[in-house]
């Protein structure tokens, strides 16, 4: 089966999919929204993200060659570009939707079908590779790292943010025991 987005505004490429990957991915996109409405503060942005991904999953349609179109650009969001398909990358990466040693699309493919510049995709591309979530090989293209690659960087930075988080709390007097009582509380 093939899936596209019908939106004007979303790009795609394509690659062969089982419903494994397609799950894994939406199960994905669930989390975060879940996460985002557990937050007071970031419930808005939540429901505005849920009825993007809602679109974007009603606006896909079956055809008879195989693959699906999973990136979709936001012009809304302030964020440059290049980060907009970096994430959606990663996010195919690390929910399995893009597996090891899978081939990405080349920079002008990609480029082509989001309808931007293919510089903004080489940047989004050198930034992956220097992540380790993805490899380029002169002549051959770009591929999906090995090794969980992608999996250890995001846990790196998320681990960064982590202790950032946790030093700005101890600023403001909380302990390392409170904040292990938070997280206790939150997984209730």
């Amino acid at each position: 089966m093939r899936f596209a987005p019908r939106s004007r505004n979303a790009g795609f490429f394509t690659f062969p999919l089982d419903s494994t990957a397609v799950l894994c991915y939406t199960i994905t996109v669930l989390i975060e929204i879940i996460q985002l409405i557990r937050s007071d503060s970031e419930r808005g942005r939540a429901l505005r993200f849920a009825g993007q991904t809602a679109g974007f999953l009603s606006g896909m349609y079956m055809n008879t060659k195989g693959g699906i179109g999973l990136i979709q650009i936001n012009y809304s969001d302030p964020r440059p570009i290049y980060e907009k398909v970096k994430e959606s990358l990663r996010r195919l990466i690390l929910s399995g939707a893009l597996p090891e040693d899978s081939r990405l699309p080349s920079v002008r493919e990609l480029a082509m079908s989001l309808t931007i510049n293919p510089n903004t995709i080489q940047r989004a591309y050198r930034e992956l590779e220097q992540e380790g979530c993805i490899v380029s090989v002169p002549g051959k293209g770009s591929f999906v790292a090995r090794g969980g690659g992608a999996k250890a960087a995001r846990r790196a930075e998320l681990r960064e943010r982590l202790n950032a988080l946790a030093a700005e709390f101890e600023a403001i007097g909380v302990s390392r025991a409170e904040m292990a009582e938070m997280l206790k509380e939150e997984e209730a």
